[in-house]
């Protein structure tokens, strides 16, 4: 009887695999075993497990996406990690659907804080609260200047799903406390990425040249730490450590927190954070109950970060409301005529009851992809501005921010599920006339019929998918 090919995780451990490497591995299951609860040892287990580690160990890309990774197995992995040679060290680090907590987020702060190679890090339903994201936010703030991509999605189930978003706990206060001097900048290390930039409580890396040779001049720098609010003073603590974190985080371009139960307070404190980033390109938040309010919140910052060009927000329950807000603060930006709702559409309330819009993810085609994931790329520059007629009820604003002189640079905005109708539609033709890079609208599944693709047509004839089979008419789009 003929075999049948063994799948990558069942295949036998390589024969090369190093006895050291092979001994890490081992530690790393029963690590794993010992989270799980699993008690009787199991060969075939073992096998798996190591086929998988021993697959990617020694690759650019550390891909170990629902694998069992507790806390203590995280410890064992970053300390593994950076015992490697710079060189030797991933670019990709991928620990989605595993059981990090927040101790094992810890763990990974510390490797941001140590490492120059990561530039990618994908942690998504993790069951990170409040301590462990902080740990990672203000390890980025302070200590790395690499990671240019951080993926804290939650897109399995509820039980793996992150927390950090949620409100502070009184028994929280002195852990996050400690979270945030453990990773504070430090007269010897810099916003930097070499191994001597440790956080506080370690033992200093007494091999590093930077600390024997430059310790007199780092003494005398002083630190240049924006005035803030302690994190555990804040409502919503993670979130303040964000605003932070986008605040001094020199290189960060992608930030993905799709499905974390964001909600509206949360999206006016990243709205406040968006004109102090230095370097935001994409910023995806889908499924997270922004709703109308949130993002009249979080549009007013949209215009004011230079270097946004992907704003991801399906299935948010934005409303027709919530499209003139977002319409509204784009157009103020830069003085352009917007489409007002009627009185009567605006004020009917928005049912926040619907579960079962499809989560979209946004299409922009110029992407690096990374196992899925996709990362912004800038877009040609000197694109003319579109010209058009104006929609139906067009009055003009005048620009509320006058120092606000350019024009947001939008790529793309996915906009897919919100219950965006025809008055929502046409306040949208204001995102056009203010964003000339604008070429990818998502509006798949609202109910912008006929009427509201026609009035978007009529300012921007080319744009991909402004409409689809399931938007209440019988535009197509491409």
């Amino acid at each position: 009887m003929g075999s049948r090919p063994r799948s990558a995780a069942s295949r036998a451990p390589p024969p090369e695999l190093a006895h050291e490497l092979l001994g890490f591995i081992e530690r790393l299951y029963y690590a794993r075993e010992r989270h799980l609860g699993l008690g009787t040892h199991s060969e075939a287990r073992l096998r798996r497990f190591v086929s998988i580690i021993g697959g990617c160990w020694a690759t650019p890309r550390l891909e170990l996406r629902s694998v069992g990774l507790g806390p203590q197995a995280t410890e064992l992995l970053v300390d593994e990690l950076l015992s490697q040679p710079h060189a030797s060290r991933p670019w990709l680090v991928q620990l989605d659907q595993n059981m990090l907590g927040d101790h094992g987020a810890a763990a990974i702060a510390r490797l941001l804080c140590r490492s120059d190679s990561t530039i990618w890090l994908s942690a998504g339903a993790n069951t990170i609260g409040p301590i462990g994201a902080i740990s990672i936010f203000e390890a980025l703030a302070n200590h790395n200047t690499t990671l240019t991509a951080l993926d804290l999605s939650s897109d399995g189930s509820t039980a793996e799903r992150n927390t950090f978003a949620r409100g502070l706990r009184l028994a929280e206060s002195d852990a996050i406390a400690e979270a945030v001097a453990a990773f504070a900048p430090t007269p010897h290390a810099s916003n930097g990425n070499d191994d001597g930039a440790v956080s506080a409580g370690e033992d200093s890396d007494a091999s590093s040249p930077r600390r024997k040779e430059d310790q007199d001049e780092d003494e005398d720098e002083e630190i240049d730490v924006p005035p803030r609010t302690p994190p555990h003073l804040h409502p919503r603590p993670a979130l303040a450590s964000l605003a932070y974190m986008l605040e001094r985080s020199p290189v960060l371009s992608v930030l993905r927190l799709s499905s974390n139960a964001l909600g509206p307070e949360a999206a006016a404190d990243l709205g406040n954070a968006l004109p102090h980033a230095k370097s935001l390109v994409e910023l995806s938040l889908p499924n997270n109950g922004i709703g109308p309010s949130g993002t009249a919140a979080l549009a007013l910052g949209l215009p004011q970060c230079a270097t946004l060009e992907v704003v991801d927000l399906a299935n948010n329950d934005l409303g027709d409301a919530g499209a003139h807000a977002l319409g509204e603060a784009l157009a103020n930006s830069a003085g352009v005529p917007i489409p007002f709702p009627s009185s009567a559409d605006m004020s009917s309330p928005v049912s926040s009851d619907d579960e079962d819009h499809a989560h979209a993810r946004h299409p922009s085609k110029n992407k690096h992809r990374t196992n899925g994931s996709r990362h912004a790329s800038r877009p040609a520059s000197g694109r003319a501005s579109p010209t058009g007629n104006r929609s139906p009820r067009v009055d003009t604003i005048p620009s509320s921010s006058p120092a606000q002189k350019l024009p947001a640079r939008l790529t793309t905005l996915q906009l897919a599920s919100n219950r965006i109708g025809v008055e929502g539609a046409r306040a949208l033709c204001a995102v056009f006339r203010s964003c000339p890079h604008l070429s990818i609208l998502k509006l798949a599944k609202n109910q912008i019929g006929d009427k509201g693709a026609a009035a978007i047509a009529e300012v921007r004839s080319q744009v991909y998918a402004i409409g689809g089979r399931d938007n209440g008419g019988e535009h197509r789009g491409d």
